[in-house]
């Protein structure tokens, strides 16, 4: 009964689906029934996920659903009519942005909905970049408290914007690169990344402030690291993650452009001890390598200099595939790992000034030596 009710709803949807696609491009078309359209809204609410992205689409396809969806999630929040409201904003026109904006800024969202709000309020302000920016944006970036949503949605727009909107707002965007919730964060290291690139000159008096503030993101925010149910399986949550690859990015970006200005020691160290943590993320801790090798790319004199610095961690990264008593064969995640620090010690030893350091020559002798590691080391060598 539970698997044939479901397959009315979906041939339910389907045709609702195919009535409102067609109604874009019939002058003569009939127009959603009130019954078609309950039986829409109730689909967004049923367990099944395809049956909610179904019924979201389909709302989202009614050109003039807006009106109703808003009341509908005014009422109620949730990440399917938030969905549903994402694609129908392709009908709105500039003289009713202002309108849905006021109404949706004192919506408030959980952490599921933040990104399709986000989404939203980018599609908005795109209409007019520097008129709404002006009048939503900068008012939410200025309350501490503002909306997490909305200061996130710029990064849905920011390739388009005008650096010199962005100049003026320089130092409370710097100060609030600390922020606790992971969306405003990954906004904001968002938008630094950018004027790092494209306002070099009216940034670099923050450089350091930038880097002070960027030093302790790397390390995983334990409030948005979750257990998977049944499981001791952690992982960090999904806006957690998008706020650390912020991060990463903006780091990416300073090691590109702004090398001879780093805390060097500090920044080295920063990202070793992020891809020792145990909560980290398995593809943070690769992007973290990355940022090593581009450290040493760039400025290879100075790595070594500190390279006594993070022999520990990297050792400690590969302690287990060192363990010559040790017979299991490493995981997929842990040989990633290691073939990493291979290749970031080989490159390390491309220099020779880098075996005057003797914690270095004994981990790369290790390696050389290590049956599990060995062979991959001379694969960079």
């Amino acid at each position: 009964c539970m698997q044939q009710h479901r397959r009315t709803q979906m041939s339910l949807l389907m045709q609702s689906t195919r009535q409102s696609t067609n109604s874009r491009n019939q002058s003569n078309h009939l127009q959603t029934t009130t019954k078609q359209l309950d039986i829409l809204f109730d689909a967004t609410e049923i367990e099944s996920d395809a049956v909610r992205q179904a019924a979201a689409l389909a709302l989202g396809s009614i050109p003039d659903i807006i009106p109703l969806l808003l009341t509908r999630i005014e009422k109620k929040t949730t990440f399917s009519l938030l969905n549903a409201l994402k694609e129908a904003l392709k009908y709105i026109n500039a003289n009713t942005v202002e309108d849905i904006m006021k109404r949706l800024v004192k919506i408030k969202v959980d952490e599921v909905s933040t990104n399709v709000m986000s989404e939203c309020y980018g599609k908005l302000l795109a209409f007019d970049l520097e008129k709404y920016i002006k009048a939503f944006y900068i008012p939410a970036l200025m309350d501490k408290n503002g909306n997490g949503a909305l200061i996130g949605s710029i990064k849905n727009c920011m390739a388009n914007c005008d650096p010199k909107m962005f100049i003026p707002l320089i130092p409370i965007i710097v100060s609030r690169l600390g922020d606790k919730i992971p969306a405003v964060k990954g906004a904001l290291f968002t938008v630094i990344s950018y004027l790092l690139i494209h306002a070099q000159k009216e940034i670099f008096p923050y450089l350091q402030t930038i880097q002070k503030q960027l030093v302790p993101q790397m390390s995983v925010d334990k409030n948005y690291v979750s257990v998977a149910k049944f499981s001791i399986v952690v992982h960090i949550t999904d806006l957690g993650l998008e706020a650390r690859k912020a991060v990463m990015e903006c780091l990416s970006v300073l090691i590109d452009n702004y090398i001879t200005e780093l805390n060097f020691k500090n920044i080295i160290c920063a990202i070793v001890k992020s891809i020792g943590e145990q909560n980290n993320d398995h593809d943070v801790k690769l992007l973290c390598f990355n940022l090593l090798l581009k450290m040493a790319n760039n400025n290879s004199d100075e790595l070594i200099e500190n390279i006594d610095e993070i022999i520990p961690d990297l050792r400690k990264l590969i302690s287990s595939s060192l363990d010559e008593k040790n017979k299991d064969q490493d995981t997929p995640k842990q040989q990633e790992i290691s073939k990493a620090v291979c290749r970031f010690v080989a490159n390390v030893a491309s220099n020779p000034l880098a075996f005057v350091s003797s914690a270095f020559e004994k981990l790369y002798q290790d390696i050389l030596n290590s049956l599990k590691l060995g062979a991959v080391l001379k694969t960079f060598i």
